[in-house]
């Protein structure tokens, strides 16, 4: 039997990068995505030609505490990425979603 869990964590992950694109297009900024993976998810650009920051987008599944009507969230970002300095800069987007929409069932396997 094949496990989905990889396949669902990249569909996480892929989705939470289109979402964040989909801000920064509402926002007034230019996206530009990399063919080739080298670590950033897509780059942002105000003006032609002129690279504004590296994106790079972390995302996680909230878990409930069970000490109040609360929920946490783990990110995995490498220490060493936070205290180097970047240029253009490295910013991070973190993204937060429950397993399934409100608007969209969760799949069924048959």
């Amino acid at each position: 039997m094949t496990s989905f869990a990889p396949m669902l964590t990249t569909f996480l992950g892929h989705s939470a990068v289109f979402a964040a694109i989909s801000e920064i297009l509402h926002r007034g900024y230019n996206v530009a995505l990399p063919l080739i993976d080298t670590g950033d998810d897509f780059y942002v650009y105000k003006s032609p030609g002129k690279t504004y920051a590296r994106i790079q987008v972390k995302s996680a599944t909230p878990h409930p505490l069970k000490t109040k009507p609360a929920h946490q969230a783990h990110f995995r970002i490498p220490l060493s990425q936070l205290h180097t300095r970047h240029q253009p800069d490295l910013i991070y987007i973190l993204t937060i979603r429950p397993h399934t929409s409100p608007l969209i069932p969760p799949y069924a396997t048959r």
